[in-house]
C-alpha cells in the first residue's frame, strides 16, 4: 500500500483468480486437503505504508495447469490488476 492510502479492506482469497488461455477462470479458496499446507496470505485488511506477502492456492482441473496465461487480483472494491504467466 502506498504510504499516502486509506487502509484497505479484507483481501479474500478469492480474489486472487488464474485464467487460462480459453478464457476459463478460478478463484484461490481454502485448502480442501489436510495434508496440503494452509494459505499463506493473509485476508486482513493492509494499512497504509505496509504489504501483504505470501501465496495463495487456486485449484485447477488436472492437468490443466500449464493452460493458465493469467493471474489477476480481482478486489471487489477497486480495478483487477493482471500478471502475464
Amino acid at each position: 500500500m502506498h504510504p499516502d492510502a486509506r487502509a484497505s479492506g479484507r483481501v479474500p482469497w478469492s480474489a486472487w483468480v488464474v485464467v487460462t488461455g480459453s478464457g476459463l477462470s478460478y478463484a484461490g479458496e481454502r485448502v480442501p486437503w489436510d495434508d496440503f499446507p494452509p494459505q499463506q496470505y493473509s485476508t486482513d485488511e493492509v494499512a497504509p505504508g505496509e504489504c501483504n506477502v505470501g501465496w495463495v492456492l487456486v485449484s485447477v482441473p488436472r492437468g490443466s495447469f500449464r493452460e493458465v496465461v493469467t493471474v489477476a487480483f480481482r478486489p471487489f472494491t477497486a480495478g483487477a490488476v493482471e500478471w502475464a504467466v
